[in-house]
């Protein structure tokens, strides 16, 4: 018997990427309404919306959150779909969109150069 179900872990990861993109989403919207960042004058480099996110704790950390339960969400139903190995299959359900996460906080964290 294989240890790693695959079938459960491409749909745990479905999961945890809809999940984390509709509430990152909602984040974004929530952003630019509270903060009103759809308009003003920004870097050459960067658009506005990004700018404003990456100088705010708040937006970052609300980011992770978002992140972390859609991780969890997707690692619940990789287990539970998978029916053995559960803390494996969980956990590997997550590796693309933790990836997909560090890889996009890094492109934000970046500072402009020019």
């Amino acid at each position: 018997m294989n240890r790693i179900s695959v079938r459960a872990v491409v749909i745990g990861g479905l999961v945890d990427i809809f999940t984390s993109g509709m509430l990152g989403v909602l984040l974004f919207a929530a952003f630019m309404i509270c903060y009103d960042v759809a308009h003003p004058v920004g870097s050459a480099n960067r658009p506005p919306l990004f700018q404003a996110m990456r100088e705010s704790i708040t937006v970052s950390a609300a980011g992770i959150l978002i992140g972390v339960a859609g991780s969890v969400l997707g690692g619940y139903v990789a287990a539970g779909q998978a029916g053995h190995d559960e803390l494996l299959n969980g956990t590997a359900s997550s590796a693309l969109c933790l990836l997909m996460g560090i890889l996009t906080s890094a492109m934000l964290l970046m500072p402009d150069h020019g």
